[in-house]
């Protein structure tokens, strides 16, 4: 099958603008129909006109030799260009016949914006809109969502399709419960603006769908969305004619006798090709002007059938040598024209906003005040930033309890809002008045600080970043209270971001104010007797966050410090107080020496260093939470001495320095402070500190990909089947981002056809550029940190068997000692090497020699003799001489008379192999008579016999019959054949006389003597020269056996 393809491809961006075309180019494939086969000599012819749209310079594809290894597999053939005589393709230069289908794809979060929040399942509404430079029919696009992060699970789950035209459908492709999968396919119409829409929601559920720790979900693919369209050449070309040819057998018999005869023969050895025979000639071969007998009829050979020519009787001695020409060609069947226009569109990444609120951010300061502390830290991906942010503060009206009560007038003036960045550095923000609201308790609800503000790049001067904080300070007050009341307040904080997609957190806190009458109950501090421990005034002290930050020194390197304030009606000795650092296992605390603690002594108003001898730091590990815990203990001042003291309102810092891996962390400062009240002894006092932090690799600086490129090898090479060349492409992108890259790959010269895939089986779409040397050509795209391995087979021509020949070299009466002189020929650009060359008959081989007469290895297998070539070098042949010992086979033919009329004729025949056959076929024919110039076949027979072993003979007895028109002599001829090769041959003539025959009543009894005794001695004589066929069997069984 022969075929015309013309393509184009286009890959867009999201919005629709072009990211990578590729010419409109147009190739000559043809097929074989089956993997056996190889095709010889093809010369293809393109209808003249159409090439003027093109840079074809002649209108013949060629090539020597076109396979298919598997089923499928096309060869391109060569083109005669203005780029190269030898091109695989042509280019279109006329762009306005090349149709081209545009692509835009838009996507939504129906929050808001086009990102993803953090914590839920985002439901997204896809568009995809199609449009076409040239009216299309039966368009098709699919639409297939990729593997998400964690490389198992579809990224996204469509459902409720709709489309503005055409058929549409949305499945589940790979049957995990998640339909992935969309396909389209209608009309387009050039004339509509708007093209074709198509809408379906997308759900996306972290932990199902993708890795919220990736805080990303890549659904970049450049070939997840295709639309294709198939229809004719753009171009317009055809084929005028098509001429190939295949595998064959043909040659000369010749009967030796009385009257020696010739004729041609020629068998179609092909597996699958059919052959038209338009004619034929028989030459003498000293003079190929004059046929000796020619015939102009045409008809079809089939696979395996053999069509033998007029037999010429040979009346001129010197006439000794002969040959005989086909004209034959390939069958083809129906060409195919195709024009494909195919684009793509890059799916976007999707990245996960997130915010984090930080713990213990409202704090008793006394009993009578209380200071709040809103921190807002950005925590999603760092792509996105935040643009807009609100934050709602509850002041409760009454108590867990019920009891109402009244908070002091809270003013705008007394709020204070900080932009903090990841080196914590502060910046206090001016906050115009329209940005806060504050409203207080009424008699029966809440009141409430509000911030709002609609764009953070104008009020902190930028987007809020990753590991960015915006900060809402402010102290609340009321009177005394007498009793110990708990009061909860409410934040909610939405965060938008540029796109406009919000994120949302609330938080409930709890702040317990103590009354002048509130005591602690010995119940918490165990039992004594049978009675309860006596209620004791407990001393109240508490350490409250005073700020965190987080330092970035490095990529992935940070000093945390965080700053813990001491709420006391008394000083606490910080004997034995134990700071727990609370990190992931993959976490380093970068040094011990690094861990400082500093005492702020508010009354001096200098920060003091405790020092490193006081500080002792032990590693623990905790395998059920998979955490790493530093335990950091302050130690007492000598044997007799005490802890640090710290007074009301002094503070005590803690900084470290960490080494932590890509990803989000809330981390936990931990303070553990022994009671100092001796009755309530083990009683201690926990406060956490939460520094939430993402960290990240810096992506500033690009690593090239890491590509190993393998030599092209190719494993057993047979003589006449197609080799396949296989070159590996390992691609490693050590980036923790995605990374696209265009792959440029030389081709092996005169290539039949190129398989390109990735590891896992996934055809890769290519193309081939021809302006120098031949190259493949790919765009591949890897994600941060993605290993991938890329396949290309190469098929080149295979070696064929162009000549062999038989020579006699000796004999010594039984035995003789064979010449097969075979010819090889490497058609192709590439030297091959270790060639494997299977002869269809296990010989008994004295030596195999190369042309160079070198001699070569061989092994006898049930397939025949295996013969291994070291070389045969591009575009060149090797002679394979291969000496062996053949023995004859006897096959002999006797009638019953010599001489008949019309009528029954009984023959017998004795066939004995000289070696195993598993399958012969003797073929009988009757010719004659031999006084016309061309024998005419009037009887023709094929008897198949299989499983013949060797020295067995096999005696055949049939009757012929058969009526001739014409009194003469005629020859009855039989041949045995195995493997297309003769392997034995013999005739009889006899006399056929035809009209009435006289009766003669006086014949003498010596006259019928006289006849049976000729016909004895003929007999006699005829066996004689058979071997003693009839009555010395037993004798020539012998002689078989000794042979």
């Amino acid at each position: 099958m022969a075929s015309i393809y013309e393509d184009v491809t286009y890959y867009y961006y999201t919005d629709g603008s072009v990211s990578y075309n590729t010419t409109p180019t147009g190739s000559i494939e043809v097929e074989v129909p089956n993997t056996e086969d190889v095709l010889q000599y093809l010369r293809l012819n393109l209808s003249n006109a159409e090439i003027v749209n093109t840079n074809l310079i002649a209108r013949t594809a060629y090539a020597p030799v076109a396979a298919s290894p598997t089923i499928g597999d096309a060869t391109r053939l060569l083109l005669n260009t203005d780029n190269s005589p030898k091109d695989i393709g042509y280019l279109i230069t006329e762009p306005s016949v090349v149709p081209v289908i545009g692509l835009v794809f838009n996507y939504m979060n129906v929050k808001g914006g086009s990102d993803l929040s953090a914590g839920d399942t985002d439901t997204f509404l896809y568009q995809l809109s199609i449009t076409a430079t040239k009216d299309l029919e039966e368009v098709y696009l699919s639409f297939n969502v990729p593997l998400d992060n964690y490389g198992s699970n579809d990224a996204a789950h469509l459902y409720n399709p709709s489309v503005s035209g055409g058929y549409i459908s949305v499945f589940d492709s790979d049957v995990d419960g998640i339909d992935e999968s969309l396909v389209w396919y209608g009309d387009i119409d050039s004339g509509a603006t708007a093209g074709i829409d198509i809408y379906v929601y997308a759900d996306m559920s972290p932990g199902i769908n993708f890795d919220e720790a990736m805080y990303s979900l890549d659904l970049f693919c450049t070939s997840c969305v295709e639309a294709i369209d198939y229809g004719p050449t753009f171009t317009g070309l055809s084929f005028s004619d098509l001429f190939s040819r295949g595998p064959i057998n043909n040659g000369i018999y010749m009967v030796f006798g009385d009257n020696t005869s010739a004729r041609g023969f020629i068998k179609n050895i092909a597996e699958g090709l059919s052959y038209t025979v338009d004619g034929w000639r028989l030459y003498n071969i000293s003079n190929f002007d004059s046929p000796l007998v020619e015939s102009s009829d045409d008809f079809i050979l089939s696979p395996g059938e053999i069509y033998n020519t007029g037999w010429h009787l040979i009346t001129n001695a010197s006439e000794k040598y002969f040959t005989v020409a086909f004209d034959w060609g390939v069958v083809w069947g129906p060409s195919v024209y195709q024009g494909i226009t195919r684009s793509f569109i890059d799916l976007p990444e999707l990245y996960v906003a997130d915010i984090s609120l930080g713990k213990s951010s409202i704090h008793k300061i006394s009993d009578e005040d209380v200071s709040v502390d809103i921190t807002s830290t950005y925590l999603g991906h760092e792509a996105l930033e935040i643009a807009s942010i609100s934050i709602n503060t509850s002041i409760p009206y009454k108590s867990d309890g019920g009891v109402v009560h009244t908070w002091d007038q809270l003013n705008k003036s007394d709020i204070f809002v900080y932009h903090i960045n990841s080196t914590g550095n502060r910046t206090l923000l001016d906050i115009t008045p329209e940005m806060l609201v504050v409203q207080m308790p009424m008699a029966t609800e809440d009141g409430f600080v509000y911030l709002n503000i609609d764009d953070l790049s104008v009020v902190a001067g930028n987007y809020l970043k990753l590991n960015n904080d915006i900060s809402m300070v402010y102290a609340m007050s009321t009177s005394p209270i007498k009793s110990q009341n708990i009061f909860s307040f409410n934040t909610a904080v939405v965060a938008k971001t540029l796109s406009g997609t919000p994120i949302s957190l609330d938080l409930v806190e709890t702040v317990t104010l103590y009354g002048e009458e509130e005591v602690i109950s010995g119940d918490s501090g165990g039992s004594s007797g049978s009675g309860s421990m006596p209620s004791i005034q407990a001393p109240v002290f508490e350490l409250v966050k005073d700020n965190a930050a987080s330092n970035f020194i490095d990529s992935n390197t940070v000093e945390i410090s965080g700053t813990y304030m001491l709420i006391s009606d008394d000083s606490v000795d910080l004997d034995n107080m134990t700071v727990i650092l609370d990190i992931p296992e993959s976490a380093i605390l970068f040094d011990y020496l690094s861990v400082d603690l500093l005492k702020y002594d508010s009354k001096l108003g200098s920060w003091v260093s405790m020092g490193d001898q006081n500080i002792l730091v032990s590693e623990l590990y905790s395998a059920e939470l998979n955490r790493m815990v530093y335990s950091i203990n302050i130690n007492n001042y000598g044997v007799f001495g005490s802890g640090p003291i710290l007074k009301d309102n002094d503070l005590l810092k803690l900084s470290y320095t960490l080494t932590l891996p890509y990803g989000t962390y809330n981390l936990l400062l931990r303070a553990l402070i022994p009671a100092t009240d001796t009755i309530v002894v083990g009683d201690m006092k926990v406060t956490d500190i939460h520094i939430p932090l993402r960290i990240i690799n810096d992506v500033g600086s690009f690593e090239s990909l890491e590509i190993k490129e393998s030599e092209y090898g190719a494993e057993n090479i047979l003589v006449g089947i197609p080799p396949v060349w296989t070159k590996t492409i390992e691609v490693y992108n050590p980036n923790t981002y995605t990374v696209s890259n265009i792959f440029d790959i030389e081709l092996l010269s005169d290539f039949l056809n190129i398989d390109l895939t990735e590891d896992d089986g996934v055809p890769v779409i290519y193309s081939i550029n021809s302006e120098d040397d031949f190259t493949v050509d790919w765009k591949g795209t890897f994600k941060g940190n993605e290993s991938k391995t890329y396949i290309l087979n190469i098929i080149t021509a295979p070696v064929i068997r162009t000549q062999e020949s038989l020579i006699v070299l000796d004999s010594d009466g039984d035995t003789l000692q064979m010449l097969a002189d075979i010819t090889l020929k490497n058609p192709s650009g590439a030297d091959y090497k270790n060639v494997t060359f299977i002869y269809p008959e296990g010989l008994d081989v004295v030596n195999i020699t190369d042309s160079y007469g070198t001699l070569l290895e061989y092994s006898i297998v049930d397939s025949g003799t295996i013969i291994q070539i070291p070389l045969i070098k591009n575009d060149s042949s090797i002679s394979i001489n291969i000496i062996y010992d053949a023995y004859s086979d006897v096959l002999v033919i006797n009638l019953d008379n010599l001489t008949y009329t019309k009528g029954k004729t009984n023959y017998t025949v004795l066939y004995v192999p000289s070696r195993d056959e598993r399958q012969v076929q003797l073929s009988l024919e009757v010719l004659g008579p031999s006084s016309s110039k061309d024998l005419d076949t009037f009887y023709a027979e094929v008897i198949l016999l299989e499983n013949v072993s060797v020295h067995k003979e096999v005696n055949i007895f049939d009757t012929l019959n058969f009526n001739p028109s014409a009194s003469g002599v005629y020859t009855i001829l039989v041949r045995a054949y195995s493997k297309d090769r003769i392997i034995g041959s013999d005739y009889e003539t006899f006399n056929v006389e035809v009209g009435p025959i006289k009766t003669m009543y006086m014949v003498g009894i010596y006259l019928v003597g006289s006849l049976i005794f000729l016909l004895i001695s003929l007999m006699l004589v005829r066996l004689y020269r058979k071997k003693e066929f009839n009555d010395n069997l037993v004798d020539l069984k012998k002689k078989l056996n000794k042979i």
